[in-house]
């Protein structure tokens, strides 16, 4: 495939993704995402020339539910608002549960709340943006691991665009969408530069920069820096261990400068270091972390699995049972495709290494977060996304170029298929659309 006509096909499998994390914006009414309406509190609460929320205190600070959050992604947020002085969407916005609908909206026609979901919208088309870098990043990282099979890039994009969850939580207001686009592109530079001997300043300080944003915008992207150096020194090439070293500790360095004062703010400032008793309080006052065990384990990776597939909206709109069988049977033929990368070896293990540190990083972080804050949601898995897709396309490259080819193209048309089935079909008719 030439150039060109590569760059027509991802553009067109973009604007699918697109497509898709439209629908979800109409689809799904304002304040349905989750913790949609805290989100644009926050937003509005610092567009109103308010520092960071304080993490406990009485009067309005107090009351901002998303304060314990890190600050990066309602400062962008809160330019795209405008100031509301004494109005929050919790003004209007009551918490009425009926049906799937988590909230009943009382004077819809007043002027501020009209100017409150204008800006929902224009964080709605934040969030969009930022999927498509997440999509663009990832077909960069497939087409670093697999130059040698030109279609693979755009069927990243279509594959990303298939889950459900991931257009959807794209086309929402909230932090997740920024921190999966720096976490993306960080890991778009390092596939890039994976087989490559000595790494320049630019490259490194960029990854370092990215990933101290990512942490910035989400507190789960912390698994970055313990894995940082592991991958590191996982790179397949010969190096110096001298180098090694001191590229990480530039990476590092850059990572912790970024985080560095939100860090030093809820430690010092707050006496709560990076929120989490204030996390934790968030649950409620009865609330008591799971008993650890197998059980509890099994259970969390259970439903990390069928939220991160498909889980639209508070009351979670899940998909058909056909749709998450599907999901297994996917799950299953990747997993037995990436046994056979390991037995063959060669270059293609160097990339297995790559994405499964990542992936197997950001699981365990999760997993140790729900034994604290029972909250197991698929989408605090996105910040893995580019390697997970990269491990999908890795099992399929083991067959045949024109089999893998078509046997890919057939997959990811079902998919699609049974996502335009759950949009028209299940989410529409759940929202009274």
């Amino acid at each position: 495939m030439k150039p060109w006509a590569m760059r027509a096909v991802c553009g067109v499998s973009l604007a699918a993704f697109a497509a898709a994390a439209v629908a979800y914006a109409r689809l799904v009414p304002p304040w349905e995402y989750p913790d949609e309406n805290h989100h644009v509190e926050r937003a509005l609460f610092e567009a109103d020339g308010h520092e960071w929320p304080p993490l406990y205190g009485p009067g309005e600070s107090g009351a901002i539910r998303c304060a314990f959050y890190p600050p990066l992604y309602y400062t962008v947020a809160s330019r795209l608002v405008r100031p509301s002085p004494g109005a929050r969407p919790s003004d209007f916005v009551k918490y009425r549960p009926d049906g799937t609908r988590q909230f009943s909206v009382q004077n819809s026609a007043d002027p501020v709340y009209v100017r409150m979901t204008e800006d929902l919208a224009r964080l709605r088309w934040l969030g969009i943006v930022l999927g498509l870098v997440t999509a663009a990043a990832t077909a960069w990282t497939v087409r670093s691991a697999m130059p040698d099979w030109p279609s693979a890039p755009p069927l990243a994009i279509l594959l990303l665009a298939s889950i459900p969850q991931v257009p959807f939580m794209a086309a929402g207001a909230n932090p997740e969408g920024l921190a999966n686009a720096c976490c993306a592109l960080a890991v778009a530079l390092i596939a890039d530069g994976w087989r490559i001997e000595r790494w320049s300043g630019w490259r490194v300080g960029a990854i370092g920069a990215l990933l101290g944003a990512a942490v910035l915008s989400k507190t789960l992207a912390l698994f970055w820096i313990p894995l940082l150096p592991v991958l590191m020194v996982c790179r397949p090439v010969p190096r110096s261990w001298r180098r090694v070293a001191r590229e990480t500790l530039l990476a590092e360095l850059l990572l912790g400068l970024v985080i560095a004062p939100w860090i030093a703010w809820t430690a010092l400032d707050q006496g709560d270091l990076l929120a989490r008793r204030c996390a934790m309080a968030a649950s409620g006052p009865d609330w008591q972390p799971p008993p650890f065990g197998v059980r509890t384990l099994a259970v969390a990776v259970a439903r990390l699995g069928a939220t991160g597939w498909a889980s639209i909206g508070y009351f979670a709109v899940y998909g058909r049972v056909w749709m998450f069988a599907t999901a297994a049977a996917l799950f299953g033929a990747v997993l037995a495709g990436l046994l056979a990368v390991w037995r063959a070896g060669g270059i293609a293990r160097g990339w297995l290494v790559l994405g499964g540190w990542i992936c197997l990083a950001n699981l365990g972080l999760v997993l140790a977060y729900n034994m604290q804050v029972w909250s197991p949601q698929g989408r605090y898995l996105f910040l893995s996304l580019a390697p997970a897709v990269m491990l999908v396309l890795l099992a399929a490259s083991r067959m045949r170029l024109g089999r893998r080819t078509v046997m890919s193209v057939l997959g990811v048309g079902l998919l699609l298929f049974e996502h335009l089935v759950f949009l028209a079909g299940h989410v529409g008719p759940a929202y009274g659309r």
